[in-house]
């Protein structure tokens, strides 16, 4: 289970361990799905399991039989109808070492959470080869599965905390490095306390900052490059988190300090 609040890099957490298992051991199978609101937890494990397929190959009879090669996903061992956590044990104990990884696993009711512990705990009791990750918001395990309890001795559980100011510096300092370009050290600090330790925003910060600088033809990013580029970042975001911010600070009476609050509250 990898879960923190959002934005802190699960999501980049679980890509790279897929990639590990792709890259340093063919001996293992690995899947990644995004969890959606409108997923079930069948539909979730039809999703998943279509993601791993297998190779087996068949001779015909004869003595000069061909053999012929043919790739099967381990979706089709499942019912017709809804299968129940049982059957998706059944079919996980049956699969070589596999990796199946369900991201924004938030997004899925508390209902359905619930068959997902019911899994854990069986797959805990038996010897499976299969290890399967959730990746979450969360400030805790227990807001993503209930029933943790019951489940808790098979969960390995990954925080994902917040980045450290020198982990937010080698963010720049590398893409600064790729890029062949320079920050100044005061516009560094800003984007390191700007971003407050969530690596999404420094990517966005340096970005459009970088932007900035050269757009005046410099390769230095300077503070007032940082500005412009926050300016811009504000433009960029999305929509709804836009319409969100509009709709929390309107009011009819010029006096209201609505806009002054989330700010303070930010900064706080």
């Amino acid at each position: 289970m990898i879960y923190g609040e959002r934005g802190v890099g699960k999501t980049s957490l679980a890509n790279i361990i897929m990639e590990i298992c792709q890259g340093v051991d063919d001996a293992v199978t690995a899947a990644k799905i995004n969890c959606s609101r409108a997923d079930t937890f069948a539909s979730a494990w039809r999703h998943a399991l279509r993601e791993i397929s297998f190779k087996e190959e068949s001779r015909s009879a004869g003595f000069q039989a061909e053999t012929e090669e043919r790739t099967f996903s381990p979706e089709s061992d499942l019912p017709d109808d809804e299968p129940s956590a049982n059957d998706i044990f059944q079919v996980l104990r049956r699969l070589p070492r596999s990796l199946i990884i369900f991201d924004e696993f938030d997004r899925l009711s508390s209902e359905q959470s619930a068959a997902f512990t019911d899994l854990i705990k069986a797959l805990s009791d038996y010897d499976v080869a299969t290890t399967v990750a959730f990746v979450g918001v969360a400030d805790t395990v227990e807001n993503l599965l209930l029933n943790h309890a019951s489940a808790e001795r098979a969960l390995r559980q990954i925080h994902m905390p917040r980045m450290d100011e020198g982990e937010s510096e080698d963010i720049i300092e590398r893409a600064a490095k790729a890029l062949d370009v320079k920050f100044a050290p005061e516009s560094k600090r800003q984007i390191v306390r700007v971003s407050q330790g969530l690596p999404h925003y420094v990517h966005l910060l340096g970005l459009n900052s970088v932007r900035a600088a050269l757009s005046q033809n410099s390769r230095l990013t300077t503070e007032d490059d940082v500005q412009t580029g926050m300016a811009n970042a504000v433009d960029e975001a999305q929509h709804s988190t836009k319409a969100a911010y509009h709709q929390a600070i309107a009011s009819a009476q010029r006096d209201a300090l609505f806009e002054q609050a989330p700010l303070a509250c930010a900064l706080a």
